[in-house]
């Protein structure tokens, strides 16, 4: 799980929420600072504009299309980004390809190495998939509580134990979430595929987030990478989470806290260093990995992290590679908060007291 590292102050759960995921308004109340969740502060203004952005279609004065290598005025590639672009090209490993997305949440900062260039997602299509539920939890149509049964055309073999469960067994939606974030369960994902709406439906929702490469053509597992997705899409996906554009405060926080249930540490979060909190989603189908996660350091930066991998089948050279560019991005970010206030936040101990009294607050 998460790493050890850093002290647990007074704080409360509430705050704790801010503490332990970046999430913004939440950090500003913690600091005294009265934010509304979706009015971004003036040194977070660029956000405003992060739709256009990652759409490619942004309308002001000087700026360019988003493709592969494009640098824009407003979302900059700062000196310590790259870095992290030019250790990304020269060091992919040779029969490899990799598409990678950092984004810098306090500054606006970038690095994309082919961000746009279109992946067999594997399992971080469970990602937008565990969106759309929260979203939909948001909205009323669907209850965490609510009672999901086992059915046969719902298997999903490789990944999970909910497979091995006799048919007609139920599962709440929050019992169901967890098992597709934690162990990836490819039956938990068909199961939350099918209550919300089938293939057709999230793809509609995904476009209207503004995705545009990440598709889902078949259910889990995924073995060949039908369903597809880019390093560019997650990272906008994250973002929006990141920033309220898509989930309310309490749903943004839940999702990131089934995310840190995470079990596969081999890129992400063996990159960064103890005491940084990593909410993330990764995938592995033999010829292509990824991870897309969003971490908060240790010293309150907030940055996004995407990378997909094309490899030789199950050589580990593919998760080495993400692993090494992703430790270069933390190097370049683990730095000082901007924002004083926010750099005083003392951030929470996994495994406290403290700790746990915040994720029981949050699952209730």
């Amino acid at each position: 799980g998460l790493r050890d590292g850093g002290g647990a102050g007074g704080m409360r759960p509430r705050t704790l929420a801010a503490a332990a995921f970046g999430c913004g308004a939440l950090a500003a109340a913690a600091a005294g600072a009265a934010r509304d969740d979706r009015v971004l502060s003036n040194e977070l203004a660029f956000l405003r504009d992060l739709p256009k952005i990652f759409r490619g279609k942004w309308e002001g004065p000087g700026l360019h299309p988003l493709n592969p290598g494009t640098l824009i005025d407003l979302v900059r590639c700062g000196p310590a980004l790259e870095s992290v672009e030019e250790f990304a090209r020269a060091k992919l490993p040779w029969g490899c390809s990799s598409s990678i997305a950092v984004v810098d949440l306090d500054t606006g900062d970038h690095a994309f190495v082919n961000a746009t260039e279109v992946f067999p997602a594997a399992s971080t299509i469970k990602l937008p998939v565990l969106v759309a539920l929260y979203e939909a939890v948001d909205r009323g149509h669907v209850s965490m509580a609510e009672a999901l049964e086992l059915r046969e055309e719902l298997l999903g073999a490789h990944s999970g134990g909910m497979q091995y469960r006799p048919l007609g067994t139920e599962f709440t939606v929050g019992e169901t979430a967890h098992q597709m974030a934690a162990v990836s369960d490819n039956t938990a994902t068909n199961m939350l595929i099918a209550r919300l709406g089938g293939f057709e439906t999230l793809n509609q929702q995904f476009k209207r987030w503004g995705m545009q490469d990440t598709v889902l053509r078949q259910k889990l597992p995924d073995l060949d990478g039908h369903n597809t997705t880019s390093a560019r899409d997650l990272a906008y996906l994250l973002t929006l989470v990141d920033t309220g554009h898509i989930l309310g405060l309490r749903s943004r926080d839940r999702l990131l806290l089934t995310m840190t249930e995470c079990s596969n540490e081999a890129m992400l979060r063996s990159s960064v260093r103890p005491g940084a909190h990593v909410a993330n989603k990764t995938g592995d189908i033999g010829f292509v990995v990824g991870d897309a996660g969003l971490v908060t350091t240790v010293k309150g930066r907030r940055y996004v992290a995407v990378g997909f991998a094309r490899r030789p089948y199950n050589e580990e050279a593919g998760s080495r590679y993400l692993r090494s560019v992703f430790e270069r991005a933390h190097d370049a970010l683990d730095t000082q908060h901007p924002d004083a206030a926010v750099a005083a936040i003392e951030y929470p101990v996994v495994g406290t007291a403290l700790y746990d009294e915040f994720v029981e607050a949050m699952r209730d």
